[in-house]
């Protein structure tokens, strides 16, 4: 049990939210539709949309559990050897093709390594097909700090010393946080993302800020824009796109969504061909 004492605003700043935050969502959201019933998504093909970057798993056991040795066995001396061991310097490197064999095999099984890459250390690594910038707020940031107390001791010492513990928390009170990805097709073919695995992807970003809230963090999704092009190389370049976004904050302190006209600059997008924009 946790009672909340609203404190004063400490300061005001821009926040960033990392790309590898928003990562970590979407491999949580998948791990979590993949391990329950009823929910279809990857139902199908649930082989195919495994998570390779997991809390508490080695990367060489996962690589070793992901492929056949006997097919690379310059791998396996590779993977087996401590980093300061004699062995791996005297190890055979891994030619070019055991390497492409590994990185294909990974991807065929593990969703976000064909989606953000990974790197394989001694055996490798590739390149994602789909990059997420990191996501700076748009509108400076009021942080409001709490002192929290709960009834429940920590230990059996606390509990002859005292009766609850003590703690803080701190929330921001509201951020417009552009987040911006893209999806390079010509490494999507490479690493065999389909497309059915981007609209799995565009269906995970508007659901995994529900899937991962909670008391102190409270996410949500209010709108999307694809810009998608004709040709594999692009039809617009990522500078004008960045420019065909307004977004204008109507209030000093913002307190929602409403309080922002977000909009597509469409005479400029009318300048380039080949390039649709789709809005969700």
């Amino acid at each position: 049990r946790s009672t909340l004492f609203p404190y004063t605003t400490l300061f005001r700043s821009a926040s960033l939210m990392t790309s590898n935050s928003i990562k970590r969502k979407i491999r949580n959201t998948i791990e979590f539709y993949r391990t329950t019933e009823g929910v279809d998504m990857f139902a199908d093909n649930k082989d195919s949309n495994l998570i390779f970057v997991r809390p508490g798993t080695v990367r060489t056991e996962q690589i070793k559990q992901s492929i056949d040795l006997k097919r690379c066995p310059s791998v396996e001396k590779a993977l087996s050897a401590k980093d300061s061991s004699e062995d791996k310097k005297k190890a055979t490197p891994v030619t070019r093709e055991d390497r492409a064999y590994v990185a294909n095999q990974l991807c065929d099984k593990f969703f976000d390594v064909r989606a953000f890459g990974q790197v394989l250390g001694t055996v490798g690594g590739l390149t994602g097909a789909v990059q997420i910038e990191h996501a700076i707020s748009v509108n400076e940031l009021y942080i409001n700090d709490r002192t929290i107390t709960t009834c429940q001791v920590a230990n059996k010492s606390e509990a002859e010393s005292k009766d609850r513990s003590m703690g803080r928390q701190s929330g921001v009170e509201y951020a417009l946080f552009p987040i911006v990805i893209h999806v390079n097709s010509i490494v999507a073919a490479q690493n065999g993302f389909t497309r059915k695995d981007y609209d799995n992807l565009i269906t995970l970003l508007k659901e995994i800020w529900d899937v991962t809230n909670s008391s102190v963090r409270n996410l949500q999704y209010e709108k999307m824009f694809i810009f998608e092009h004709e040709n594999m190389r692009g039809n617009m370049p990522m500078k004008d796109i960045r420019e065909a976004i307004k977004i204008k904050q109507n209030v000093d302190r913002p307190k929602s969504f409403a309080d922002f006209d977000v909009s597509i600059d469409q005479n400029l997008v009318s300048k380039f061909t080949g390039v649709k924009v789709i809005e969700y």
